[in-house]
């Protein structure tokens, strides 16, 4: 927790101001639900879906909406996205995560994609050695292969939700399409 609030760039993350040093709106462990419908020929399904923001902040005037998600790691903080980012498909969980906030914001305060700024990071803490804190900003190509991905899986659970779970349901990739 020391390295966590000695480390610069996340306090500011976490607790932004604007340039005169006034506090940006800033949330912590926020709950969103999203029902997704998925529809194949003439049968749809709702497909609930909750997220919780560790932390996200709103500068109105500047327009710029951020999401910041806190990860521990077990290995040293400069293998973390090599490693853990990777491994564990946080571009999918980020990129899925973004698109609630983004669509929850749009409700709430007419965030719009054309007129808004969106900054996604990931603020990691060893959980072995020093301790040690890092900031990682999550690109929008990493973002965007991350949501597709997210919308996949959530297609794929659609069909079964309509048509039912069964094991006779074959998923194929490119290894098994022969």
């Amino acid at each position: 927790l020391e390295n966590l609030k000695a480390c610069k760039e996340a306090t500011k993350l976490i607790h932004p101001t604007d340039m005169f040093g006034d506090p940006i709106d800033s949330f912590n462990e926020d709950t969103i639900l999203i029902d997704y419908k998925c529809t194949y020929g003439n049968k749809s399904c709702i497909l609930k879906f909750k997220m919780k923001a560790d932390n996200w902040t709103i500068n109105k005037e500047d327009k710029v909406l951020t999401l910041n998600d806190l990860k521990t790691t077990g290995k040293p903080i400069g293998f973390f996205m090599q490693n853990s980012f990777k491994h564990y498909g946080y571009a999918r969980q980020l990129g899925a995560y973004q698109e609630c906030l983004r669509l929850y914001c749009k409700k709430a305060y007419g965030v719009t994609i054309k007129d808004w700024t969106f900054s996604t990071n990931i603020i990691a803490v060893e959980t072995i050695g020093e301790n040690r804190a890092g900031v990682f900003k999550i690109y929008p190509n990493q973002l965007k292969k991350g949501r597709e991905e997210f919308y996949r899986l959530m297609k794929m659970v659609g069909i079964c939700e309509m048509f039912g779970y069964s094991d006779d349901i074959e998923f194929l990739n490119e290894e098994n399409r022969n």
